[in-house]
């Protein structure tokens, strides 16, 4: 059993979407504690923080796509079974379960319509939500630019906006329009900068007429529009997320905090505090808002204490700060981007100093095997014999997937990742190569028993068999003790087929025992028989080309009976090319069964080898 918190670490990791979410909530919060406990700072500074936040939301999603996942380990108390693949042919091999029992009834399925897949609503949602949040900010620059194409020069405020971007250090042009229906100051453009007024600023005072230019000039050589209109198209990508909105806020308040203390550094505080209050009365009355105001009244509070408090620190950030900032923002990025949670790789006795012992065989002899010796594993009344089976073999069956009533499947050999070469299936110049080693095993008296009571030891590998995953975890101790192997369960996102309901819902029937499959004609390839959803679906994976995820949502075992033809044997051999007769299994799938596979991504795990070293021989 995974911890709970531990279980909702790997979950995260599992999924892309949801490491993102995460890694952004743990962004957007470390943001916003910065900007808090710089409060006593300069607002330029906190603006830093808040737009360093903003640069690595904005990156977060293309790196962490792009960069080679960088795996961290969260130790595990035990496994959760995934999607396992079966080996080729499996789905020809349902293996019986149970005797009939003719007093179980046979009921149909009840019909139901798939639908669109929860992701594919998700996706659906999320996309909705960023085109609804992205049209004010489109509007409104719309808006600005119609204003600006109508706006009127005027030469006297041309000569005043010249002088004072000199002053501030600004040696690109800004020009200067009056619009009649603007409220208030505005500061517009990126590459072309623009300072909008409304036309009674003819008539303001010179030093009322200087303090709006400064403000505006100073939003103009810190970028501020640029600045805000990314944040705010960060905002749209994110717009679920409450932090990301709340940083959006304080970034725009500490934007408007710092041209304010510009205006501080050459006028009295009092004299601007009153523009402002005016300013912002014109505003509340304008039917509607400006995108880069001078004032307004959301945050006319704060900000007119913050002008009136002669202990608060004011000035530009500075070169050096902001070139911090940029290198921490980068640093952030890219070491957060990559990281992936993967279970730790864990023995067998670190699972029992943990507190969760498994059951081990109580005599155990393990040796090199002779080569050119045949490959098998038999089921003696108090064992195991094996003969031959190379440790990537051992590691298949130890950690396989158990289906329940519906049997079991070893491990498939792609989904075993790492290891050295002695360890594994290799095909060399001679064919398959392999290090195989022969083992002789002995359990104690209590499963020796049930060993004896079941009538065929091979039940092992069947739906019924009472000592099926009791066996899995000797084998994985056995492993642990012998070939020192260690292993971690990592999930990725890979291209999968889920197997969903049709439209018109399945065809099949909902059966407690086996019925008897019919004989299959040659010519056909056929599936037949009793099984659950999810070993259908394992089971077409050993005939495509990726994992299929039982998403039907239907539970328990159904009486299944699939058939579909068989392409021609090649020309002079008796091999029947089965696997190009899959195009017509997926029609079939759908007119007989009522049922689909849709192509799509999905999570699948796969097991790490991280340590094995060859056993000593006894």
């Amino acid at each position: 059993m995974i911890p709970t918190s531990h279980g909702f670490v790997l979950a995260l990791g599992s999924s892309l979407a949801a490491s993102i979410v995460a890694k952004a909530t743990v962004i957007a919060a470390f943001g916003l504690i910065g900007a808090r406990l710089a409060r006593r700072n300069r607002a330029a500074m906190r603006h830093m923080v808040l737009a360093a936040t903003f640069a690595v939301l904005l990156l977060l999603p293309v790196i962490s796509i792009i960069a080679p996942p960088v795996r961290i380990a969260v130790p595990v108390a035990g496994r959760t079974d995934k999607v396992l693949r079966p080996p080729a042919g499996a789905i020809d091999s349902i293996p019986p379960l149970a005797t009939p029992d003719t007093h179980s009834a046979v009921t149909p399925v009840i019909s139901r319509s798939s639908g669109p897949s929860l992701s594919a609503l998700l996706i659906t949602a999320w996309l909705a939500g960023v085109a609804l949040s992205l049209i004010p900010m489109v509007v409104g620059l719309w808006r600005i630019r119609l204003v600006r194409r109508s706006g009127l020069p005027w030469a006297h405020g041309q000569a005043v906006v010249a002088r004072l971007a000199l002053e501030t250090g600004i040696r690109r042009r800004v020009a200067l329009l009056l619009h009649e229906t603007l409220p208030g100051p505005i500061a517009s453009g990126m590459l072309h900068p623009a300072i909008l007024l409304p036309p009674d600023a003819q008539t303001w005072d010179t030093e009322e007429l200087n303090r709006a230019l400064v403000h505006e000039l100073e939003h103009v050589r810190r970028g501020d529009c640029m600045s805000n209109c990314l944040a705010r198209a960060v905002c749209a990508v994110y717009w679920f997320h409450p932090l990301v909105w709340i940083a959006w806020r304080q970034l725009v308040l500490e934007a408007e905090r710092s041209c304010d203390d510009a205006v501080l550094g050459r006028s009295e505080a009092t004299a601007y505090a009153d523009q402002l209050v005016g300013l912002a009365r014109r505003l509340s009355m304008a039917s509607k808002s400006p995108h880069l105001a001078m004032a307004n009244r959301a945050n006319l509070a704060i900000r007119v204490g913050a002008v009136l408090d002669s202990r608060q620190r004011r000035g530009r950030a500075g070169p050096f700060l902001v070139a911090l900032g940029c290198v921490a923002a980068a640093v952030l990025v890219f070491t957060m981007s990559p990281l992936r949670t993967v279970s730790a790789p864990q023995s067998v006795s670190a699972r029992s100093a943990a507190g969760a012992p498994l059951p081990a065989f109580k005599v155990v002899s393990v040796r090199r095997s002779h080569p050119g010796e045949n490959s098998r594993m038999g089921v003696t009344p108090d064992g195991l014999t094996m003969r031959n089976l190379p440790p990537e073999e051992l590691i298949e069956i130890a950690y396989g997937h158990d289906f329940g009533d519906f049997g079991f499947r070893p491990l498939k050999n792609d989904q075993l990742v790492g290891g050295p070469s002695w360890a594994r299936n290799w095909l060399g110049p001679g064919g398959l190569n392999y290090e195989g080693y022969d083992v002789d095993a002995k359990v104690d008296e209590s499963l020796a028993r049930r060993f004896g009571e079941d009538s065929d030891g091979h039940l092992f590998w069947n739906g019924r068999c009472s000592y099926r995953h009791e066996m899995m975890l000797i084998f994985q101790s056995l492993l642990a003790d012998r070939f020192k192997l260690k292993v971690s369960h990592e999930i990725r996102e890979v291209p999968i087929y889920a197997l969903v309901v049709a439209q018109h819902g399945p065809k099949f029937l909902r059966t407690t025992f086996p019925l008897p499959p019919p004989p299959c004609p040659a010519e056909m390839r056929c599936l037949q028989g009793y099984i659950s959803m999810a070993r259908l679906a394992e089971g077409f994976w050993g005939l495509l080309d990726r994992p299929v995820i039982d998403q039907t949502g239907l539970k328990g075992g159904y009486y299944i009976k699939l058939e579909w033809p068989r392409k021609p044997s090649v020309a002079g051999t008796h091999i029947a090319t089965d696997f190009a007769s899959t195009a017509f299994m997926f029609s079939a799938l759908e007119q007989q069964l009522g049922l689909k596979l849709e192509p799509t991504q999905g999570s699948v795990d796969f097991l790490v080898i991280n340590h094995i070293e060859r056993p000593s021989q006894n």
